[in-house]
């Protein structure tokens, strides 16, 4: 008899230190679950960073056309940059595209796009 209790508390001692070693199931899915929920929150961030821009631009031909009806004393157009087309502008031009190319892709003028690089 007292051969199978020791028998026994030797396997339970046993089999308590290999649960130590054991990989836990649990801290594995509560990892996939953040990794997933940080992957969702910046896909997030970035489709609305896109509608932003993409709003933006659709804006920016109504403010050119409220900027030809309405000219400035000194006869140049009055034309509002916003904040996020100049960080565009300005990330455009650190990737090293020339004015030209920024000018296609952000819809304003030369000289907008030169005042908005001078002052950055």
């Amino acid at each position: 008899m007292e051969l199978i209790i020791i028998a026994l508390l030797v396997i339970a001692i046993v089999l308590y230190i290999l649960s130590f070693f054991k990989a836990d199931r649990v801290t594995d899915l509560e990892r996939n679950i953040e990794e997933l929920s940080m992957q969702h929150i910046q896909d997030i961030y970035q489709l609305k960073r896109q509608v932003r821009i993409l709003e933006e631009e659709l804006l920016t031909p109504e403010q050119a056309s409220f900027a030809k009806i309405h000219p400035n004393p000194t006869g140049e157009p009055v034309t509002k940059v916003n904040e996020i087309l100049k960080n565009q502008v300005i990330s455009l031009y650190q990737q090293g595209l020339s004015i030209e190319e920024i000018s296609v892709r952000s819809t304003l003028p030369h000289n907008d796009i030169i005042s908005i690089i001078q002052t950055n």
